[in-house]
């Protein structure tokens, strides 16, 4: 399968020498895909299209070939850290196996609050059974 992609506003080919600048920025440009892969980019007026191939217009919109999106939270990596996993358990026995080493390992923390405080959205306060834990 072929694919024409048309119109593109700027095609950022990421190489100075196809376009303008430290991008490579071909305004009004195109690229000509076969196979899955990118076979030629340019401007517009010089796309050929391979015959039987899929024509799209980017609406002049800014086209940035073979971008992944691969970015992550870090933030949210820590704070999973946190949380507790209660995947697969199925009894209040087991619940427990899972929760009591947490929050005992939780506790200093809590205390420092003076025993009251929020984890999450969570407010708590600690009673004498938690400090015995």
């Amino acid at each position: 399968m072929s694919l024409v992609l048309r119109n593109a506003g700027r095609l950022v080919t990421c190489d100075q020498e196809l376009g303008e600048g430290p991008l490579g920025v071909i305004r009004g440009g195109a690229l000509v895909a076969e196979k899955g892969r990118i076979t030629w980019v340019g401007r517009d007026r010089d796309a050929k299209s391979p015959r039987g191939a899929t024509e799209l217009d980017a609406e002049g919109v800014a086209v940035l070939p073979g971008l992944v999106d691969a970015h992550v939270h870090i933030a949210e990596l820590g704070a999973s850290l946190e949380r507790v996993n209660l995947v697969g358990v199925a009894t209040e026995a087991e619940s427990l196996d899972v929760l009591v080493p947490k929050l005992k390992a939780m506790i200093p923390e809590l205390l420092e609050l003076n025993g009251q405080g929020a984890v999450g959205d969570i407010p708590f306060k600690l009673s004498g059974e938690i400090n015995e834990i």
